[in-house]
């Protein structure tokens, strides 16, 4: 029987394998792979990295679909993690900092989407912590 290749596009697979010492590699169906421990972000800075890359992927896609462009668009993303184990994410506070022509009201409107409804990193860190937003336009 042969694999169907046309897998429903809510479904995720990544393989994680051992590669030495602290080294994985995460490998999607795609072939893309990530390197993670060692010398490479760690898991955790790469759950970060990931709330920002679809949080300003999705904001950048929202300011489009409304005929906006930012000059400059920067994620911040800051983190406080309990002291004992488990250290999990106390709160997360992420700080979106734009430029060029932008309406602030379009703009609060476009991240209040994105962190409750679009980006479903944010939405699910939001189900189990504290995350909140906040934006500049500089």
């Amino acid at each position: 029987m042969s694999e169907d290749k046309t897998s429903n596009p809510m479904d995720l697979i990544m393989n994680v394998s051992y590669n030495n010492g602290t080294h994985f590699i995460a490998e999607n169906d795609a072939g893309s792979r990530i390197a993670i421990g060692g010398e490479n972000p760690c898991p955790i800075e790469y759950l970060i990295a990931s709330l920002g890359g679809c949080t300003g992927t999705k904001v950048i896609k929202g300011l489009s679909e409304r005929g906006v462009k930012p000059k400059s668009f920067t994620v911040r993303i800051e983190g406080s993690r309990r002291k004992t184990p488990p250290t999990v994410f106390e709160k997360i506070h992420v700080t979106f900092m734009l430029s060029g022509d932008l309406d602030d009201r379009m703009v609060a409107e476009t991240i209040q989407e994105t962190m409750t409804l679009k980006c479903p990193i944010a939405v699910t860190l939001g189900r189990v912590g504290n995350v909140t937003w906040e934006h500049c336009l500089i």
